[in-house]
């Protein structure tokens, strides 16, 4: 499977003089060279003009050129900081104000009041719980490929007028259970890691189609069904054995991580 990786680079403010620097679009070149995959968009503003460029080769063979400025691609994580920066001097400046819920600054209404209390504070550091993916993630498609004698061998991901293909590994299938939101419902509540870590708890939250699982300090994570009762990471190699009493109702977490074995037991049982 060809790996494309492309970053953006932007140089504003100050214009730098020819002496001090070669232009940016130069020096990309020669990083994306020495990648030897991938692209290099860049943006600089020099003596008062902006320049695009693009070095080496977003798209893949047989692609119609498209000018380094109308280039589009998913800047991802990097928004964050920018977003983190702006929020900041809004706060700093009295136009927000981390408290600040999202009902009381967006003007929508939120069929889940839990959603309208989330604080901008929440977003900014990550712990307000959202689901991890909305329901549409991006605009791509799947097709699958056959061998002669039928067999799945392949794949190819079209999207942003790329066809990228990849081949069937021979690792096992991974194993994937998809539990109904009521059988869901039955793991939610918190349960007490105190043990392990004072004053800790991990809080599960059922979901329709999954659970997300929260470490006190941490994000929210989605785990999923791989058996009765037990749940898996797909972000850290981890595990979630829950336990049942006599009765068939949940009342305790066991977290599997580095050859440790930790159960927390759920509160108010």
């Amino acid at each position: 499977m060809r790996s494309i990786v492309i970053l953006l680079l932007l140089a504003a403010g100050r214009a730098l003089a020819a002496a001090e620097a070669p232009p940016l679009a130069v020096q990309a070149a020669a990083w994306a060279a020495r990648f030897g995959h991938g692209a290099v968009a860049t943006a600089e503003k020099r003596d008062g003009k902006w320049a695009f460029a693009m070095a080496g080769e977003p798209f893949a063979a047989g692609h119609d050129a498209v000018p380094a400025e109308q280039v589009i691609f998913e800047i991802g994580s990097i928004s964050k900081v920018f977003t983190g920066l702006l929020l900041a001097d809004a706060v700093e400046t009295g136009k927000l104000g981390l408290d600040d819920t999202l009902a009381q600054r967006l003007p929508v209404t939120f069929a889940d009041p839990v959603t309208g209390a989330v604080t901008l504070e929440q977003l900014a550091t990550h712990t307000s719980c959202p689901p991890r993916l909305p329901n549409k993630v991006v605009n791509a498609q799947l097709s699958f490929h056959r061998d002669a004698t039928g067999k799945v061998d392949g794949l190819t991901l079209h999207q942003n007028g790329l066809d990228i293909p990849a081949s069937r590994d021979s690792g096992p299938v991974p194993h994937v259970e998809f539990p109904d939101a009521a059988t869901l419902a039955e793991y939610a509540g918190v349960y007490d890691f105190g043990d392990f870590r004072p004053g800790s708890t991990i809080s599960v939250q059922a979901t329709p189609e999954v659970l997300l699982v929260q470490l006190t300090g941490q994000p929210a994570f989605p785990v999923f069904s791989v058996g009765k009762d037990r749940f898996e990471y797909d972000v850290v190699v981890a595990a979630l054995t829950f336990e049942r009493d006599a009765a068939g109702k949940v009342v305790a977490v066991v977290l599997h991580q580095n050859g440790m074995d930790i159960k927390a037991p759920k509160q108010g049982e």
